[in-house]
C-alpha cells in the first residue's frame, strides 16, 4: 500500500471514529407503486390496527383521517435496532408532511409515534385549536393525546406546503420534543409535558396511525408523508450533516493532509 492511500486512510478513519456513534436506523422513501402499504412496502409495513387501508399514493404515505369515519389502518415498521434506556436512549425520527385537509375539532388526532412492547411514546399530531382559520398546527404529546396534554408548536401552517417534521423521544426522561422546518437542533421546538405512559420499555417500532380522538369527535386531517427516518441523532435524520459532523470531517482531511506533506517534505 503507498504512502498517500495510507495517509488518506488514517484521515478517514479519525472522521469516521467521530461520527460513527450516530446512525441512521431507519429510512423510507416511499417509492412504491400505489396500493396498500403493508401489500406494496414487501414487508417493511405491517398491520398493526386491522381496518380501511393505509396506501401508498404518488410515492408518499398517505394518512386518511380527514373526516370522522371509523375503521382505517394502523401500520408499524420493526425497527433492527431498538432503543433502550441503557445506550441507544434518545430516539429521533423525522419526516416531511403535506396536509390537504385541516384536522377536525380544536384537539385533531395523533397520527405518528414509537412504539414499545405494550405502549406507545412520542405521539405526534395535528390540530387546530390555536391556529386562525383555514389554518393548522403539529402538535406532541408523550403519552396521551387531549386537549391538556398536547403541545402545540407556535406556528400556523397552511395547506398544500411541504414541512419538515422532525421529533425527539428520551428514553431517560420520558419525554418528547418536536421541531418543524428546523435547520438544526438548536432550532425553536417544544416539549410535551404530559405524564408518562408507565414505566419506560425498549423502543422497537415506528407507527403510522389513521384515527381519532376525544371522544372520536377529532381527527388529524389528510397527510402526505414522505422521506420518513429513525436514527440515534438529529443530524441523521437529514440530508445535510450537522456541523459537528461537517467539522470532524474537515479535522479528518487536515490530519491526511498534514500527514501527506509531512512525508513529501521528508523525501
Amino acid at each position: 500500500m503507498n504512502s498517500y492511500l495510507k495517509t488518506v486512510i488514517a484521515g478517514a478513519a479519525i472522521a469516521c471514529a467521530a461520527t460513527s456513534v450516530r446512525a441512521q436506523v431507519f429510512s423510507d422513501s416511499f417509492a412504491y407503486a400505489d396500493g396498500e402499504i403493508a401489500t406494496v412496502s414487501g414487508g417493511a409495513w405491517s398491520v398493526s390496527t386491522a381496518g380501511t387501508a393505509l396506501n401508498v399514493a404518488g410515492g408518499a404515505a398517505v394518512i386518511n383521517q380527514g373526516d370522522l369515519v371509523a375503521g382505517r389502518e394502523t401500520v408499524a415498521h420493526s425497527l433492527s435496532t431498538p432503543f433502550t434506556t441503557v445506550g441507544n436512549s434518545v430516539a429521533y425520527y423525522g419526516f416531511k408532511a403535506t396536509w390537504t385537509a385541516l384536522p377536525i375539532g380544536n384537539t385533531g388526532s395523533y397520527f405518528s409515534d414509537v412504539s414499545g412492547s405494550t405502549l406507545l411514546y412520542g405521539r405526534v399530531g395535528a390540530d387546530v385549536q390555536g391556529a386562525a382559520a383555514g389554518k393548522f398546527r403539529i402538535a406532541v404529546a408523550n403519552a396521551n393525546w387531549n386537549a391538556a396534554n398536547s403541545v402545540e408548536f407556535p406556528t400556523d401552517l397552511s395547506l398544500n406546503v411541504q414541512y419538515k417534521v422532525v421529533v425527539k423521544y428520551d428514553l431517560a426522561t420520558q419525554q418528547t420534543t418536536l421541531w418543524v422546518d428546523p435547520s438544526s437542533e438548536a432550532s425553536a421546538s417544544v416539549t410535551a409535558i404530559d405524564a408518562p405512559a408507565g414505566v419506560q420499555q425498549s423502543i422497537g417500532g415506528i407507527n403510522l396511525r389513521q384515527g381519532r380522538s376525544t371522544g372520536n369527535t377529532t381527527a388529524p386531517g389528510v397527510i402526505l408523508i414522505d422521506d420518513l427516518s429513525v436514527a440515534t441523532s438529529f443530524g441523521k435524520l437529514t440530508v445535510v450533516p450537522e456541523p459537528g459532523e461537517y467539522a470532524a470531517m474537515f479535522a479528518g482531511g487536515l490530519v491526511a493532509y498534514g500527514l501527506f506533506m509531512r512525508r513529501k517534505a521528508s523525501r
